[in-house]
């Protein structure tokens, strides 16, 4: 029988354990091996999430579904802005927001989660459906941030903008084999 309040709470410690590795994993280790262990743990998530969406849109709104990507010009996406510019440019954005909600001392779910849903909102302006793929991946980057920033600023900065980076490069990868078209 499906009991609604078990699955939450199995979730909720799946989710704990997952987070406790994260932790583990991305604190306190080289930039380029954190960045690469942030990359990891957000781009499998987002491409399970995008891969859903897309399969969403498809069954219950082709019209959506064909714009995916070409919506910010899929045959646009230059690598220089998108695997430079834009994470220097985003990761720093979110660096701060996470950086004024801890002077703020919000709890530890709100210093993540408002970067995050502010930062999916800025990509929903270009195609809804990005704002929804990009909110786990913001997420754990602003935990990442705010778990690396007793090491320096500067430190946690980096090893967002290299995950960003990744990130990005993947997607560019994906959008010109066209995997997802």
């Amino acid at each position: 029988m499906f009991n609604s309040v078990t699955h939450q709470l199995k979730l909720r410690r799946f989710l704990c354990k997952v987070l406790y590795c994260f932790r583990e994993n991305v604190k306190e280790r080289g930039i380029i091996l954190s960045s690469f262990i942030l990359f990891l743990y957000s781009i499998i998530p987002s491409l399970i999430i995008s891969a859903c969406i897309l399969q969403l849109t498809e069954l219950f709104a082709p019209e959506i579904r064909a714009t995916v990507g070409t919506a910010a010009g899929q045959s646009n996406l230059n690598w220089f802005p998108t695997i430079i510019f834009n994470p220097v440019i985003e990761s720093f954005l979110l660096a701060l927001l996470v950086f004024t909600s801890l002077k703020l001392k919000f709890n530890v779910f709100f210093i993540c989660a408002i970067p995050a849903a502010l930062l999916a909102c800025l990509h929903s302006i270009a195609q809804p459906i990005w704002g929804i793929t990009v909110f786990w991946t913001f997420l754990l980057h602003s935990y990442a941030f705010q778990l690396n920033l007793t090491t320096g600023f500067i430190r946690a900065y980096l090893i967002i903008v290299f995950a960003h980076a990744l990130q990005n490069s993947t997607i560019l990868i994906i959008f010109k084999l066209q995997l997802f078209s």
